[in-house]
C-alpha cells in the first residue's frame, strides 16, 4: 500500500499560502491557494481527502471548475442544497425563517432567477427599497431577507461553488 503524504499549508514570503503535497504519481507539488488562511485550510482538507481516495487534486480541481463553468446555479436551484447542508444543523425556528425569506425573495425574479455569481449589492438594495415602499414592510423584515441571502452566498463561497460572496459588506437598513 502506498504511503499517503499529508498536505502542508506553507505561507510564502509574499503573504500568500501554498499547499505542498505529493500526488498519486509520486511527484511533489506546490500549488498557490491565495492569501486567505481559512480558504487554504479548506483546500488542504479537500486535497487530503482526494489523495486518500487516490485521486490527483489538480485533476479534481479542473473537473470541478469545468462543472461550475458549464452549470449555472440560480438562487432557486441552490436553496434545496442550502437547506440540506446548512439549515439541517439549525433550529426549527431558523429553518422556518429561511423558508419564509426564500418565499418572499422568490416573488422577485430578478434575484430568485439570478445565477449565484451575478447577484449584486445593487440588486439586493433595490429589492429592499421596493419591498419597503410597495409592500409597506419594516426595515427589520428586509434586513432579515438580505441576511438570509448573505448567509446563502457565504455558504456557496465556503463550499467553493463561487469564488467570493458579492454581498459580503452589504450594509443593512437601520
Amino acid at each position: 500500500m502506498a504511503k499517503i503524504n499529508t498536505v502542508r499549508i506553507v505561507k510564502t514570503r509574499y503573504g500568500t499560502y501554498s499547499l505542498h503535497y505529493t500526488n498519486p504519481d509520486g511527484r511533489r507539488r506546490r500549488l498557490s491557494v491565495g492569501s486567505d488562511y481559512q480558504h487554504a485550510q479548506r483546500q488542504a482538507v479537500r486535497f487530503s481527502d482526494w489523495l486518500i481516495e487516490g485521486k490527483n487534486p489538480e485533476s479534481e480541481m479542473k473537473r470541478i471548475k469545468l462543472i461550475n463553468s458549464t452549470q449555472s446555479i440560480t438562487i432557486k436551484d441552490f436553496f434545496p442544497i442550502f437547506m440540506e447542508r446548512h439549515a439541517t444543523n439549525r433550529s426549527e425556528k431558523m429553518q422556518t425563517s429561511y423558508k419564509n425569506s426564500f418565499k418572499n425573495i422568490c416573488r422577485c425574479p430578478e434575484i430568485a432567477d439570478s445565477e449565484l455569481n451575478t447577484i449584486s449589492k445593487k440588486k439586493v438594495l433595490d429589492y429592499m427599497h421596493i419591498r419597503m415602499k410597495k409592500e409597506n414592510v419594516t426595515a427589520a423584515t428586509v434586513n432579515r431577507e438580505a441576511t438570509f441571502l448573505k448567509i446563502m452566498l457565504s455558504c456557496t463561497n465556503e463550499w467553493d461553488i463561487i469564488n467570493n460572496n458579492p454581498l459580503q459588506n452589504l450594509k443593512l437598513f437601520l
